[in-house]
Order: C-alpha cells, then structure tokens, then sequence
C-alpha cells in the first residue's frame, strides 16, 4: 500500500467516524427526550393514582367512623354489676 493510499484510507476512517459520531449525539439527544416524555406521563400517572388513593383514604375513613359511631349506639347497655 502506498503512501497516498494510506493516506486515503485514513482519511475515510476519520470522515466515517465523524459521521457516526454525529449520528450518536442525535440519536443521544432524541433517546433523552423521548425519556424525559416518558418521566413526564409517569409523574403525572403517579400523581393522578395518588390523588384517587388520598380521596378513596378519606371516603373510607369517614365511613368507618360513621359506622363506627352506628355500632357503639347500637349495642345493649351493659350493666356495671357483674
């Protein structure tokens, strides 16, 4: 192989690793984005489950201390004499 072809060839390996080095940062640049969405719609999914969990805590909460108080009225008085 000569000098010039040498060369050449060198020269063909820098100008194909720019170009994948090139493709890489994009391909870099749009696998974050496309993560960042992604991160986005989890939040707000986990956001939202988490809203419906503290309304549903509530709902139940105060069921429970209806029923409760329901309960206490409805048992027999006890006498204190045993």
């Amino acid at each position: 192989m000569s000098q010039q072809e040498a060369e050449q060839m060198v020269s063909q390996i820098e100008q194909q690793y720019q170009e994948a080095y090139v493709k890489f940062k994009e391909l870099q640049a749009q696998a974050e984005q496309k993560a960042r969405e992604v991160a986005g719609q989890a939040a707000k999914r986990v956001s939202q489950a988490s809203w419906a969990l503290l309304i549903t805590m509530l709902i139940t909460g105060a069921v429970a201390g209806f029923a409760g108080m329901f309960g206490y009225r409805r048992q027999p008085k006890q006498s204190d004499a045993v």
